[in-house]
């Protein structure tokens, strides 16, 4: 089984499904290859969250369409705050774990 990763459209998992598919055949005649695949392109899956898709929800065709485009600009901002937000937290927890003696190190995986 295959699932491809994140930010990939539809087309490019599609040709790596094609591609990998006669690789797998090759190496064990008894496989039978299943891949899962979805857009999910940034410009595609970010697009659809800001004009239409809200907590997994999608409002496109429905009546209550205009009002999830009516607040595209508010979704964006309420983003770009999150990502301000939480990029400073991360940073603050990071260098709390690198300069704290006795913390745990949950990054030692990356050799700090």
């Amino acid at each position: 089984m295959f699932i491809h990763g994140g930010l990939v459209s539809l087309d490019k998992a599609n040709k790596t499904a094609e591609d990998l598919r006669p690789m797998i055949m090759d190496d064990d005649s008894t496989a039978y290859p299943i891949f899962l695949n979805w857009e999910a392109g940034l410009t595609t899956s970010y697009g659809r969250h800001l004009i239409y898709e809200r907590n997994g929800i999608s409002y496109k065709g429905t009546p209550a369409a205009w009002a999830a485009l009516a607040i595209t600009p508010f979704v964006f901002l309420s983003d770009v705050g999150r990502g301000i937000a939480n990029h400073a937290m991360n940073t603050i927890r990071a260098h709390f774990f690198l300069l704290t003696p006795g913390s745990p190190r949950p990054l030692r995986s990356f050799g700090l």
